[in-house]
This record gives C-alpha cells, structure tokens and sequence, in this order.
C-alpha cells in the first residue's frame, strides 16, 4: 500500500494539471522516513493513506466528468 501512495501522489499531481509537482510530491514521500517506517511497522496506517489518496483521485476524475451522469435513472 506504500508504494501504491507514491503513485497516488503522482497520479494526483497530474490530474491537476501539474505533472511536476506529482513528481517532487512523490519524490519526497518515497524518501520520507516516516511514510516507509510506517508502512512496514503499522499497515494500517498506510491503508488509510492509500484509501484517502485512491478516494481523492476518484472524486477529482468524477468532478472533471464533462457530461452529467444519470443516477439511478432520476
């Protein structure tokens, strides 16, 4: 789930129209020292990381949508 945090960050980063700036993001998660020690000593806390990163990601591609959607047929 930590490696998958770095993606995340990127992924973010170039959605929101700054590539560079997923980059140095990322960089700098993938070298911080609490995010590895934390992912190897409690999973849980990278868990949550990636499922707020993944639910970020999703709801900016659902917002950037360009047709509306139809829910539940209403």
């Amino acid at each position: 789930m930590g490696l998958a945090c770095i993606a995340l960050v990127y992924a973010l980063g170039a959605m929101t129209g700054k590539p560079l700036s997923g980059s140095l993001a990322a960089l700098l998660l993938a070298a911080s020292g609490y995010h590895v020690f934390w992912s190897q000593v409690a999973r849980m806390f990278a868990q949550a990381c990636f499922l707020g990163l993944a639910s970020t990601v999703l709801l900016l591609w659902l917002a950037r949508g360009t047709r509306h959607r139809v829910i539940l047929g209403t």
